[in-house]
Formats: structure tokens, sequence, C-alpha cells
């Protein structure tokens, strides 16, 4: 649902965490997948996508999976200067 932005998206996003146990370990593997396939931006996308579900939203996101994706981004970041 991070990949468009669509305010539906974001509804349907609330909607999700509300209902569900989100396993967000699978939510971020995920996204460093797509890092890997090329999409070199889906952790910031999805890092930022949730930063707006909490802020606006007012869904609980565990601080550890915003500091997790913080950590992929920079990661990833170093590895691109590196190169």
């Amino acid at each position: 649902k991070c990949a468009t932005d669509r305010v539906k998206d974001r509804e349907d996003a609330k909607r999700i965490i509300d209902k569900y146990k989100i396993n967000w370990d699978i939510v971020i593997e995920a996204a460093e997948e797509q890092v890997k396939l090329g999409k070199e931006i889906a952790v910031m996308e999805l890092g930022c996508f949730l930063e707006e579900l909490v802020t606006e939203m007012k869904i609980d996101v565990p601080q550890e999976v915003l500091d997790k994706l913080f950590k992929c981004f920079n990661k990833q970041r170093s590895n691109k200067s590196l190169k």
C-alpha cells in the first residue's frame, strides 16, 4: 500500500494495521528485497509512509520498526557512497 500515494491507500493501511497483528520484520524484509531488485528508494518510501501514518492518522507503529528502517536506509546510503 505504500507504493502509491493515495489517501485511500493510507486508509486501507490503517484498517489492516488496526485489524491484524503485523509482522514488521516481514514488511522490512520486503522493502529491502525491493531495493535489491532495483527499486532503490523502497526503504525510504516505506519509512515516509509509516511516518505519515503515525503523525497524520495516529497509527501505532513501533518505534523500533522506524528505527530499523532508518538503519537500513543509512546502510544503503553508506554502501552507495563507497562505490
